[in-house]
Order: C-alpha cells, then sequence, then structure tokens
C-alpha cells in the first residue's frame, strides 16, 4: 500500500509541538523597552566589614609604639584614613609651604566566591631628625615609606602586610584583621 503525503492538520501538530517549547523561552528573556537600554539585573547583597590597621616598631623583638586605626567598608567600595600634621617648609620665593606628616592608609575588600582580597595603600612619614635640617637649608627632613598591598585575608585572624627594617634591631610592622559585619 503506498502512503501518500501526510495531512495538513498533522504537520501543524508535529510543527507546534516542536516549535511551542523553544517561543516559551524566548518569550522568558526580558527585553529592554529599548535597544540602547541595558537588561537591568537586581543586585546581590554587599557586605560589610571591619578593617583593624595596628601600626607598630619592634625593637629588639618586643613591640613598643603600638598605634590602632579602624575603617569600615562596603565590599568594594575604597575607605580612606588620614593622621598627621602639616608641617612648615620654607619654598624659597614662594614662601612658606606645608607638607602632610603622618599616615595615610586606604583599603578595599573585594569578595568573589567567598574568597576575599584586601587591597591596601600605605604612606608612613615622618620627621628625620634634626641632623639632615642643617644639610637641607634649615627644612626639615622626611622619612617615607609608601607601599600598595593586595593579600588574601582571612576573617577575623590578624595578619602582618607589611615590615620594614629601621635601623639594626627596630623594625616597623602593620597589621590589619578583617572582619564582616553584616
Amino acid at each position: 500500500m503506498k502512503r501518500g503525503p501526510a495531512p495538513f492538520s498533522t504537520l501543524l501538530a508535529l510543527l507546534t509541538f516542536l516549535a511551542f517549547p523553544a517561543l516559551a523561552a524566548f518569550l522568558a528573556v526580558p527585553f529592554p523597552a529599548r535597544a540602547d537600554e541595558p537588561v537591568v539585573r537586581p543586585e546581590r547583597a554587599r557586605s560589610t566589614f571591619r578593617l583593624d590597621y595596628a601600626v607598630f616598631e619592634l625593637d629588639g623583638g618586643k613591640r613598643t609604639n603600638d598605634r590602632r586605626y579602624s575603617m569600615t567598608v562596603n565590599e568594594g567600595s575604597q575607605g580612606q584614613l588620614r593622621s598627621g600634621t602639616r608641617v612648615p617648609v620654607n619654598a624659597g620665593d614662594k614662601g612658606i609651604q606645608y607638607v602632610d606628616v603622618g599616615l595615610k592608609i586606604s583599603g578595599r575588600v573585594l569578595e568573589r566566591d567567598g574568597d576575599l582580597t584586601l587591597d591596601t595603600d600605605i604612606e608612613m612619614s615622618s620627621l628625620a631628625g634634626p641632623e639632615g635640617a642643617k644639610e637641607s637649608g634649615g627644612n626639615p627632613v622626611l622619612r617615607t615609606v609608601s607601599q600598595s598591598l593586595s593579600t588574601r585575608p582571612v576573617l577575623g585572624k590578624p595578619a602582618v602586610i607589611s615590615s620594614d627594617d629601621l635601623r639594626s634591631g627596630r623594625r616597623l610592622e602593620v597589621e590589619v584583621t578583617v572582619t564582616r559585619l553584616k
């Protein structure tokens, strides 16, 4: 027995059966109102962190001159802290100008898949002492340490992120503890 072409109703039913899932998936994708507007995706909740920095000197292995600073930052945002003094400097024809002396810290926490990255910029400056003032025309001599660091902190555990030998037997260290607040 020879078969002829399938009836039109059978072809229509087959096309509907195959095309419906594709059409449903296509209609489920959100489209912007206009072609130049991006699709708005809901943002995930960002965590808030407290960054506790400790700056201290080690003299013969013993901590001295311990200073502590804290800041609160949202994940992905940068926090800044400045502490110091403005010191007058004779700039010749320009008269007296002021130089910032002290500590500047900026910190940003990034979180991806549960892993934290802490980016920190530290600048510490201090007066070097009166011995260099004669050679600099009476102006103060400054000692400056500047560092940009990226570390992977463990929540709640202090970690030394910077160490600088000041002179024989003395060392300056910076320690940070990252705590999730929410």
